[in-house]
């Protein structure tokens, strides 16, 4: 097979992998949230611890792998994952331990995707969004197979992923040569180091709070809310691709721009919203790439920022907040000036 040197398709086999490894963690975790909890009045709270402790500890998790290559978060964190799950599954009374021991393993197996992926990627951004792309599928899955008594498949899953891990990952924790690529993320003018970095976090928190404000009056169904986690899914990975051809600021404002009117009017029109949503979620990988290059090799701290940041935009939806149209409306304007402001222009290949 020949080796592929044009930087815009290094890594793809990397993020496919991880796409595979990302959906069937979230899959395991989704359908044990689900399969425990889904009897709870109050479960929007069981969500938000849940989301508290897989996104808000991955900046720490990320910055002791950046920095020390013993270990494997990802098979760390798949064991954490399974086996808290099993036991969950088993004994009732452990349910809660045992939920927060499975989310911060979800952060693991997190750190170690990112770290792979954008090592693997030589620069680009199509690796780590294709991985990024396979949570959203998990979820769904992982959901609406929740009522099934699948203890014995969560097993062969992680023992399968830990596996492959195992197998293949190796060299991405002990290299420390020039494959590490830790000059070739260059995606920020000037990199204005902390100023550039704050704003790339607001601009996550934007999104993420938007996203629960996106009108979707058509969504009521399970094949609409296939048809919907398959739109995330190809946006972020898309985003990706488009970064490495035409260029991360053109695609970022671009989706940005178009995105906005499109969620506006596809409320009760599906073909509308689904695009609006794809162009929507084009954005997840620049925006880790314009951290990296600010903090070249901190690839699971910067991953894990960013996962801070979609946690607290997160915050107000579970407490009843949405953004209506104005709001989305000031919040595209401001994404799109911090785009033009912080990004270069097309990366050379």
């Amino acid at each position: 097979m020949t080796k592929m040197n044009n930087r815009e398709f290094a890594g793809i086999q990397e993020g496919i992998r991880y796409f595979l490894i990302h959906l069937s963690l979230e899959f395991v975790c989704y359908y044990f949230l689900m399969h425990v909890f889904s009897e709870i009045y109050q479960i929007w709270m069981i969500y938000l611890a849940y989301d508290v402790f897989a996104f808000a500890f991955q900046s720490v998790i990320g910055k002791y792998f950046d920095q020390n290559g013993k270990g494997h978060p990802g098979i760390i964190g798949y064991i954490m994952c399974g086996t808290a799950v099993t036991i969950g599954l088993r004994y009732t009374s452990l349910v809660i331990p045992c939920m927060v021991i499975m989310a911060i393993g979800n952060g693991f197996v997190h750190i170690s995707g990112a770290i792979v992926t954008l090592k693997a990627s030589k620069g680009g951004l199509t690796s780590v969004a294709i991985f990024v792309g396979g949570g959203a599928v998990g979820v769904f899955l992982g959901k609406n197979f929740s009522d099934k008594n699948l203890i014995w498949l969560i097993v062969v899953i992680t023992l399968i992923a830990i596996k492959v891990m195992k197998m293949k990952d190796k060299k991405w924790f002990e290299d420390t040569s020039e494959d590490n690529n830790v000059t070739l993320y260059d995606y920020v003018i000037g990199k204005h180091a902390f100023f550039s970095i704050v704003l790339m976090f607001f601009v996550i928190v934007i999104r993420s709070y938007m996203g629960y404000g996106i009108p979707m009056y058509w969504n009521q169904s399970i094949l609409t809310q296939f048809i919907l986690c398959i739109a995330l899914c190809v946006g972020k990975a898309v985003g990706g691709v488009f970064s490495d051809i035409f260029g991360a600021k053109k695609v970022a404002m671009i989706s940005t721009i178009l995105s906005f009117p499109l969620v506006l009017l596809g409320g009760n029109h599906m073909v509308i919203s689904i695009l609006g949503i794809m162009l929507f979620s084009m954005t997840m990988s620049i925006t880790l790439g314009a951290i990296v290059s600010i903090l070249p090799g901190a690839y699971g701290f910067a991953f894990g920022i960013t996962t801070f940041a979609l946690l607290i935009g997160s915050l107000p939806a579970f407490f009843g907040v949405r953004c209506g149209n104005i709001t989305l409306g000031i919040a595209t304007i401001l994404s799109v000036c911090i785009f033009g402001y912080v990004l270069k222009g097309k990366q050379q290949s």
